[in-house]
């Protein structure tokens, strides 16, 4: 079966658990990888597959949403150096 791309509305890495948004609502999948359960976060998108032994949605991969998890900000530095800066010299806020 082709991996099927789904957002994530909630994660339970206690139990190696994603749920994810389907027509009908949110439905857990299984986590497979430990990569995986370390990585993942809320509005990634997962690939999920159904278990042809079981019948269980298995979560077998992440896509980091990358707008949103990689902001260039300049909040934590303290000085000039260390931020960062656009070809102008001027820093990002």
């Amino acid at each position: 079966m082709k991996p099927i791309r789904k957002p994530v509305r909630s994660i339970d890495r206690e139990h190696n658990l994603v749920w994810v948004m389907g027509k009908h609502g949110k439905f857990p999948c299984r986590i497979t990888k430990p990569s995986i359960k370390q990585g993942v976060r809320l509005g990634d998108d997962v690939s999920i597959v159904k278990s042809s032994v079981n019948g269980e949605w298995l979560c077998v991969d992440y896509h980091v949403d990358t707008p949103i998890n990689y902001a260039i900000h300049n909040s934590y530095q303290s000085s000039y150096e260390d931020m960062i800066v656009d070809e102008k010299g001027v820093p990002y806020e």
